[in-house]
This record gives structure tokens, sequence and C-alpha cells, in this order.
């Protein structure tokens, strides 16, 4: 085969303990590639950052090298890849003058690597911070193979969790595709039998036992080959880490899928019944019942490559108490996903509000504001939307509730009817607008929860304080609450607690 003859498997350079080896093979996208290496590059950085803020008495982080594929870019493309190196030093490259596809492509950098542990890692994704450590933690136990990140969309939502195969045979499936990242709680205790290589961490010694990925398999099945190969070569198991996640933007290599059923006729055709049938248990484990199969979506007159998906119903629970029902909550909260809902008060307020309820005994998911209609939130029973600055558009079969928090003048009567009641953070404005509409508006006043505030030392001189949330536009509560005006309030000393203040001859 081609890739033993391009591949140099009898000398591999010898592994070194303390070090990570990610791959990313890339073709005709420097700009996505680069965006990979700098996330990777800052998670570094970050832990590395930690520990030397506890001073060194942890253990010092994994170190990191990065090596980049260059599958045959253009010229121009070559070039921009061969800065990487001076921008980023735990990268080098690696250039191929034709494009191999995936599978050959990381099978040629796999002879230079020098870490214990292997990450395939695509150039199409951005880790967080964190996101390495429970992979390679993950791989302590001996009986795992290997170890999958969390991979979510732009959107927050999840795009895989792991390769689920049907009761019935066929083509699989990934685990969770667009369900919010709660479902996927605890998973890591489950059983796989094969992983997404978008960001998947193998020992770097049996990769190299089997040779690799197989590149029969061009662009598409040849992570799933690989793990099943891996299953027979050991008994053991992949898992999925939700405690690491990577964004992925899937799939913008060009000709990503001009293979895609070739791909599937292959893994078919070599593992026919010698294959898992794991969807059941999988499915059964995140909550869902799956009560048949069917194909959504016919590609092929061959109907065997067509994916058989599972058909879903929620799994009742048995529960014997008298009380509040267990029931689903969707918090549907208006900041965007990513790193930027951090700046955004909402994102704290839905976690803490979330908390609160699952110390009820209820589920609790959070959609951000992308992901408002996601396809399976026909599995949510109540619907409550955090009302700020995004709309939202209720349907039938769920309880829908709205809780105005912020932007009360974005609020029409019309979208306050759709749903089936509404709160106000405010008992002057639900008042009001209850009688200037007719529709009923009962206060909900906000409370904060002081839990996630870290303690911080207070002079004592200092007696009262205001903490206002610092926006890009000023808001006028917020100059009149730090301007005291009234003769009891200038007798105080106060003081203003957060970052990013400063001070204006107001």
């Amino acid at each position: 085969m081609l890739h033993r003859h391009l591949v140099d498997w009898s000398a591999p350079v010898e592994p070194v303990d303390d070090l990570v080896s990610v791959v990313v093979p890339t073709h005709a996208d420097h700009r996505l590639t680069r965006q990979a290496v700098l996330r990777v590059s800052e998670a570094y950085d970050a832990a590395l950052a930690a520990w030397e803020a506890t001073g060194g008495t942890d253990d010092p982080p994994t170190r990191v090298e990065v090596v980049v594929v260059d599958n045959g870019c253009p010229a121009d493309e070559a070039v921009a890849l061969d800065s990487l190196p001076l921008e980023f030093p735990i990268a080098r490259v690696l250039h191929q003058p034709v494009n191999r596809g995936f599978a050959l492509g990381n099978d040629l950098a796999l002879p230079s690597t020098s870490g214990r542990v292997v990450v395939f890692l695509n150039n199409d994704t951005e880790v967080r911070t964190g996101w390495l450590e429970p992979l390679v933690a993950a791989l302590d136990d001996p009986t795992v193979h290997g170890a999958q990140s969390l991979l979510i969309y732009p959107s927050g939502s999840i795009q895989s969790a792991g390769i689920a195969f049907p009761a019935t045979g066929g083509v699989p499936h990934v685990l969770l595709q667009g369900f919010p990242v709660e479902d996927a709680e605890g998973i890591e205790h489950e059983r796989f039998s094969a992983c997404t290589a978008a960001s998947l961490a193998m020992r770097r010694a049996d990769v190299l036992a089997l040779g690799g990925f197989d590149p029969l398999f061009h662009n598409g099945m040849e992570d799933v080959d690989l793990g099943l190969r891996m299953c027979r070569l050991r008994p053991g198991r992949f898992t999925v880490r939700p405690d690491s996640l990577v964004l992925h933007h899937e799939s913008r290599a060009p000709g990503r899928f001009e293979r895609s059923l070739v791909n599937r006729r292959l893994l078919l055709d070599r593992y026919r019944d010698d294959v898992p049938r794991d969807d059941v248990r999988l499915w059964g484990s995140r909550g869902y019942d799956v009560v048949g199969h069917e194909v959504r979506q016919v590609v092929s007159r061959d109907r065997r490559v067509s994916v058989p998906e599972p058909v879903l119903t929620r799994s009742l629970r048995a529960d014997v108490r008298e009380g509040v029902p267990r029931l689903r909550w969707a918090l549907k909260n208006p900041a965007p996903a990513g790193p930027e809902a951090e700046r955004w008060g909402d994102t704290h307020f839905a976690r803490r509000l979330a908390a609160a309820l699952r110390r009820l005994g209820q589920e609790v998911v959070i959609d951000h504001r992308a992901e408002f209609e996601r396809s399976t939130g026909r599995f949510d029973d109540v619907v409550l939307v955090l009302r700020g600055v995004g709309p939202y558009n209720p349907v039938f079969g769920q309880v829908s509730l709205c809780w105005l928090i912020s932007h009360p003048e974005m609020m029409s009567r019309r979208e306050s009817v759709a749903y089936d009641r509404v709160f106000a953070a405010s008992t002057v404005w639900a008042r009001r607008m209850s009688a200037a509409w007719d529709v009923r508006i009962d206060p909900l006043l906000q409370a904060t929860d002081a839990e996630p505030v870290p303690p911080r030392p207070r002079p004592p001189r200092h007696r009262a304080l205001v903490a206002v949330r610092r926006q890009a536009r000023a808001r006028c509560c917020a100059r009149w609450s730090v301007r005291p005006s009234s003769a009891a309030c200038r007798s105080r000393s106060w003081a203003t607690s957060g970052t990013g203040w400063c001070r204006r001859g107001t």
C-alpha cells in the first residue's frame, strides 16, 4: 500500500514522556490553520501561567508540539504556513507535494512526532483553555484506547460526542449532534468503539502498531476504521471528555465529501456484522429511548450507505415521589456562544438559575442565542426565555415562559401574547404594561447570587459598596449610583469594585 512506501514505520523517533504531539493536516486554508495553532498555543500559555501562579508547587503542564502537515497546498499557502514556526515556537511544518488526504497526511507526520501522546486535530477547530489535560489524563487508564474532545458548533450546541453504531447495522452516526452540551454530562464513563478524529488523543505507540490511518478511506470513516482496528488489537474502549471543549467549524476543507459514499461502502464491506451496535445503550445513557431507526436522507440507490438514524423519545423515569414533577427546562440565554458570552451578565445569571432549578430536582440545559430554535428542542418540556436583546418564537407543545430582565423597549405586545406566562424584573414596568397591553405580566425580581464572586479584602473605611457591571454604553443608573448626591450618602465612604473603570468629570 502507498502509505507503507511513503512512511518509514520502522524508525520512529524515541517518544518523550512529558510531550504531546498535535498533528494538524491542512490543504489550501492557511488562515484557519493559523487560528487552530493560535488556540493551541494560547491554551498552553494559559496552562503554563496557571502553573507559575502556584509558585511551581504543582506538576508543570504537559509540553506541546504542533506538527502542521502541508497537504499539497498552493505555493502562496505553503509560504504562509512557513511563517507559523516564527510566530509560534511550538509549531513546525512538514510539506507534501500533493494532497494526500486526511489519513495519509496524518500518517506521514507520525514517525517525526516526539510525544508519548499524539492528538489528531482538524485545522478547522478552535480549542478552549484546558482542553488538553483531560485527554492526556484519560490515557492514564490502560483500558482507554483514545479520548475525544466534546466537539461543539460555533453556535454552542454539540457537533460530536462520539460515534454510535445503529442496532440495525449499517453506517454509524455521531452521538448528540445538535443537542445542548449539558446532555453530555457524565459521558466520559461510557464505552465507545470509535471516536471522531477532529480532536482525538491516542498513545503514539498504539497508532504506530496499527500502521496509522488506512488511506483507502479518503476524508471520511478513517477514524471509525482506526477505532475498530484498535479494539480488535487489544480489549478496551474509547472515551469522550466533556471537560475538553473544542469548537469545530466542520468540513471546511475543499472536496471533503467527494468520496463519502465510497468510504461508507468500504467500511460496511470490511466489517459487515462485526460492529458493536451500541446506539441503544449510548442514547439510553443520555436519557433517550431508541424506538426505531429511519433513513431521513437517501443518498444513493444503494440504501446500505444511507445512515439509519435513531428515532428518539425521552426516557420515562419511574418516580414514586409526590410533589413537583421532574421536567426538562431549556433556558434561552441571549448572549452569543463562545468566550464572548463570559462578558454578558445574562450568561452568569442563566448558570445560577440553572443551578437553582437543578437543586429542585429539575433537568436544565442552556441555549445561547444562535441555538434558540435548535431542532432538538422538541425534547424540552419548559422553555424559559431570559428576554434581553434576543427575541424568541414560542412553539406549541411546550410550556413557554418569558422573564424580561433587560431591554424592555425591545418587547412588544405581539411577542408577549405568544408566551404562556410573562414575568418582568420590574414591578412598575409590569404594572404599567399589563394595563397598556391588557396582558398579564407578573413582577419577578432578579436576585444577585454572591457565590460565584471570590471574596476580596475591603479596606475598613469603605462602609458602602455599589457594584455595577461595566458595559460599552454607559447607563444613567450606573452613573447615578456611583455619584452619591444626598447628604446622607455623601457622609459615607464609597468604593468601586471591578476592572475597566476610569474617572470622568461627571
